[in-house]
């Protein structure tokens, strides 16, 4: 499989907030009548496949503790001397985290620093030898990351580029008609109110989407709203992301996202921005430790990264990050129309508070 698509830098960090309105009460009816889809997790993954995603969760959890410990105290959290070594890698990454947002870290950073119980926790996966101190924590080279480069930037972009395979084959049928997925984002439903603040919940989205031949995006976070216990918020019909369905030439597909809500006390650019910029240096970890291109793998690598750490690149409240995934056997899986229907998330749980998401998915041409 190809290797996932990569920039150095990523560019729109931030997509303006859609419009919302409360939903009517067919609305809400619609909402809480949709089809569940239960969470995307590493346990539906089996054999070699969870076994790279387990190893680079990981493996990028730790070495995401080292950079981001060594930027707060760099002479207690000591750096190596060989430029091309995985911890030195993993500070660079850090490293391009904006100053002001760093500042805005720092205090949980330093809670976690004195907090052997929690550090112990986070890189028990690795066994008890890793020291972050020390200038090697020992984690092994990976192929594809640790080749002597600096690991380059996952993509901040809405939309997956073609690869050149040519258009998707369908067998047995006319030609292919759709040539995209859509993400489609419908509502947001506030089960139950953060417990961070007093007032309302001010709510960020983020998401990373993993199409059929590997490909990993970050998407630009968005302000969603704000939201009080029981709040429905219509968001129309706003496209979130978008899978190329000729990144491959056969069916069946298969496709991820990872979505991420925040809880912020920041405006909601900043919050956005600051998100967009942590999905990215999270999954320019996750995907470089993988071993393979595999989606699967990718999808369960970014989620155990996140629920383990991002928490800690953002200065507010992540919630637990949300897998999704879907498999297309051929382009007539949602009818004619190509449209899935209504579709949400379970809850989506974080510092006492639970919400929903009513999205779609949409074939388009």
């Amino acid at each position: 499989m190809p290797e996932p698509t990569v920039a150095r830098h990523p560019t729109t960090l931030f997509t303006p907030p859609v419009r919302r309105n409360m939903l009517s009460a067919t609305g809400e009816s619609e909402s809480e009548q949709a089809i569940v889809v239960e969470p995307f997790t590493v346990h539906a993954l089996t054999g070699d496949e969870r076994r790279d995603a387990e190893s680079a969760a990981a493996t990028a959890t730790a070495l995401a503790l080292k950079g981001l410990l060594h930027r707060l105290d760099p002479h207690t959290y000591l750096a190596p001397t060989q430029a091309d070594a995985p911890e030195a890698l993993a500070i660079a990454t850090v490293r391009e985290i904006e100053e002001r947002a760093f500042t805005r870290l720092a205090p949980k950073l330093r809670a976690l620093a004195a907090d052997d119980t929690r550090l112990a926790r986070l890189l028990a996966p690795l066994g008890p030898a890793i020291d972050l101190r020390g200038a090697s924590i020992g984690i092994l080279r990976s192929p594809k990351m640790f080749n002597g480069q600096m690991p380059k930037r996952v993509t901040v972009t809405p939309s997956e580029p073609d690869a050149p395979s040519g258009p998707v084959v369908v067998r047995d049928g006319p030609a292919a008609r759709f040539t995209r997925m859509d993400l489609v984002l419908r509502s947001v439903h506030c089960v139950d109110e953060a417990n961070v603040a007093r007032g309302a919940d001010h709510m960020v989205l983020g998401g990373v989407l993993i199409g059929a031949s590997g490909v990993t995006r970050v998407m630009p976070s968005r302000f969603l709203g704000r939201f009080q216990d029981d709040t429905h918020v219509s968001l129309g019909d706003s496209p979130f992301g978008q899978f190329s369905l000729r990144s491959t030439p056969e069916f069946p597909k298969v496709m991820h996202a990872v979505l991420q809500l925040v809880e912020s006390d920041q405006d909601e650019a900043t919050a956005a921005r600051e998100l967009t910029r942590a999905m990215s240096s999270i999954s320019t970890v996750a995907v470089s430790a993988l071993s393979s291109s595999a989606t699967g793998a990718i999808a369960g690598a970014l989620l155990g990264t996140l629920g383990a750490v991002g928490e800690l690149f953002v200065s507010d409240a992540a919630f637990a990050p949300y897998g999704l995934r879907i498999r297309l056997e051929d382009e007539l899986a949602f009818g004619p129309q190509g449209d899935s229907g209504p579709l949400r998330t379970g809850h989506i749980v974080g510092h006492g508070g639970a919400y929903r998401i009513g999205f779609r998915w949409v074939l388009n041409a």
